[in-house]
């Protein structure tokens, strides 16, 4: 299972939380685990039919139903979504406190078409260490 509680997040982060650690780690189970400041916020799970979320509790929902759809790490959930286990494996080399960061040009890139590991702007952004990302991503 992966899935991924992105609304409650969201909200801590419209209310200006401030957040020390991000991380997305691959469980057992195959599923990306987010977890926030040592408490995990859900699972986002690559299937045939995509990437599907869900909270901790398991139960899957839509990230476009959220009640706040905005905010960096349901961007990373959205981008996760769209791009599947690449994007996941570059997002978690990367970090996603950093990716986060750069939110802004990774949905630039990915409203043109363009995939993560070819994003100037969130390459750019993310600093050098993203490059060597890339590189163990694309061998």
């Amino acid at each position: 299972m992966k899935a991924f509680a992105i609304f409650t997040f969201a909200v801590a982060a419209a209310s200006a939380a401030v957040i020390n650690s991000t991380e997305i780690v691959e469980v057992p189970s195959g599923a990306l685990e987010i977890t926030i400041d040592g408490v995990s916020w859900g699972y986002l799970l690559d299937t045939t039919e995509g990437v599907r979320t869900f909270d901790v509790s398991g139960t899957e929902y839509n990230l476009q139903q959220t009640i706040v759809t905005r905010g960096g790490v349901h961007t990373i959930a959205e981008l996760i979504q769209k791009w599947g286990k690449p994007a996941a494996r570059l997002f978690q080399c990367i970090g996603a406190k950093v990716v986060s960061n750069c939110a802004s040009q990774f949905v630039l890139c990915g409203a043109s078409g363009v995939a993560p590991w070819v994003c100037a702007g969130g390459l750019t952004c993310a600093g050098p260490h993203a490059v060597e990302c890339v590189q163990q991503l694309t061998g």
